[in-house]
């Protein structure tokens, strides 16, 4: 058989062999690292590089979409925790730290991410739960629950979070736990007081402040604070 058909021959099978070989490369290219999965770097296969010390998070795609859907929902404000009580709420999730929570129905949820202008990546989450809409002026007893969460700042242990001051009355500052992590609660020092609650997840804190009148404010985020659950 001359030269010439014998590379005609095996021409379309080298083609063949090339794809499968290129195939296998691509596929086992993903076999060793660390994927990211519900807030936890998971280790797949034997990666060569050590966990990752950056926090996880869903795409910024999925945030996007997630936050049209539960930013503003619209229904009629209500001035008590009764629907709490009676498990009248919405559920609502900040994805970024792995978080569901209840807000009673009526209320108003929005959250934004902060960027990072350099890398183009999150750096943290905050949100707002209130029963108005636009002004406080809306209603007669105005309430807003605001919470920052941030990762890139220091990571600090269990027992740095405890002595911590929080700018927290002593005489009103409680430990608990939420959902089975660290938290701190009390009244922030100063003339405009208002109920702080402080919540140690992976390291960082989520801080969250309440504003409105005392027994009513403290009330409610309570109730709010006792539905939280972290995936």
């Amino acid at each position: 058989m001359k030269l010439g058909k014998v590379a005609i021959i095996l021409a379309p099978v080298l083609i063949i062999l090339a794809f499968i070989l290129v195939q296998r490369s691509i596929i086992n290219e993903g076999e060793d690292t660390w994927l990211c999965q519900n807030g936890i770097w998971v280790k797949h296969g034997n990666p060569a590089t050590p966990k990752p010390t950056e926090l996880c998070y869903p795409p910024l795609e999925k945030y996007v979409q997630n936050q049209i859907e539960n930013i503003n929902l619209p229904s009629e404000a209500t001035e008590s925790t009764q629907d709490v009580l009676s498990q009248n709420f919405q559920r609502m999730s900040v994805e970024e730290i792995g978080m569901v929570i209840n807000i009673p129905n009526g209320y108003y949820f929005n959250k934004e991410q902060a960027m990072n202008l350099t890398t183009n990546k999150p750096y943290g989450v905050s949100f707002t739960i209130q029963n108005y809409k636009g002004s406080p002026n809306e209603t007669q007893n105005p309430y807003q629950l605001y919470g920052i969460y941030q990762w890139d700042t220091e990571n600090i242990s269990d027992e740095t979070f405890k002595k911590a001051d929080f700018i927290i009355n002593e005489n009103t500052k409680t430990e608990f736990e939420v959902d089975g992590q660290l938290a701190v609660k009390g009244m922030i020092k100063g003339e405009r007081s208002r109920y702080s609650i402080n919540i140690l997840i992976n390291g960082y804190i989520l801080k969250l402040a309440a504003s409105g009148e005392e027994s009513f404010s403290k009330s409610i985020t309570d109730k709010i604070v006792d539905s939280i659950e972290f995936k």
